[in-house]
């Protein structure tokens, strides 16, 4: 009956962590979308989305500028 037991909390952590990556998967997918409508500088203002974050300079993605 263990076996089945650890099965069981396997799939609920699996569960949780794919929850996860899904909200961070999210939250990029809104940054990346506030980067490509205004990028002057490649900064975004991101203030409603990064709460969580403090830093978010070393989160974003920094698109490629062809100056």
């Amino acid at each position: 009956m263990a076996p089945q037991k650890f099965k069981d909390e396997r799939r609920y952590v699996k569960s949780k962590r794919n929850k996860h990556s899904k909200a961070m998967k999210r939250f990029y997918e809104e940054i990346r979308r506030a980067q490509t409508a205004n990028n002057d500088d490649g900064q975004v203002d991101c203030s409603s989305s990064c709460t969580t974050f403090t830093n978010t300079e070393d989160l974003t993605f920094k698109p490629m500028k062809s100056e």
